[in-house]
């Protein structure tokens, strides 16, 4: 089900302040001597917690920033071409897609923007550049998006330091600003 404030981050934000609050609470109890030797530990694993759930809101809001810079740069450089852009388009196999590219044809492209700042295929395997793999499953969900409207999935990451481009199961993956890309669409 498409929600229109689709918003995953406010499970991070309340998990880090219910995590500080309780972490620095434990730590105040136990300087003052009312509590066990333990506390400082289950305290300061809260305030643990609280750190990988501030980590998490912070690579969140900042894939949110991204996500925006790209569709407005989008939005300009379609505008000089026989694309249509369509953006936070509802998917039928959740969430939303981020760009829908539709051309004067017919054609149509999903788009999935992420922030990463590229990727490669290393051992069979889709990586980041420094060789992790990346968080969830990009090429199945650009492969979802594309499905559900009956367009061909495209993974763009236009943080990306360098232009390149390469099919990946299927799914277009390009790296590189909103002017590449559309350059890379030209040729298909």
């Amino acid at each position: 089900m498409y929600r229109k404030h689709y918003a995953p981050w406010f499970g991070n934000l309340a998990t880090m302040t219910a995590c500080l609050f309780a972490g620095t609470l434990m730590l105040a109890e136990w300087s003052l001597g009312n509590t066990s030797e333990m506390t400082p530990v289950y305290g300061g694993a809260l305030l643990l917690v609280a750190w990988y759930a501030y980590r998490q809101y912070v690579r969140r809001a900042y894939g949110k920033v991204v996500e925006r810079r790209a569709q407005r740069a989008l939005k300009r450089a379609a505008a000089h071409t026989h694309w249509q852009a369509r953006f936070n388009v509802p998917c039928a196999s959740g969430g939303d897609i981020d760009a829908l590219l539709i051309g004067a044809d017919g054609r149509r492209v999903s788009v999935e923007i992420k922030s990463w700042s590229g990727l490669r295929v290393a051992r069979g395997q889709l990586v980041k550049l420094n060789g992790k793999p990346p968080f969830g499953d990009p090429i199945g969900q650009a492969l979802r998006e594309g499905q559900s409207t009956g367009a061909w999935p495209l993974l763009w990451l236009p943080a990306a330091g360098r232009r390149g481009r390469f099919t990946y199961r299927g799914v277009m993956i390009v790296m590189g600003d909103a002017s590449y890309l559309m350059q890379v669409l030209g040729r298909y």
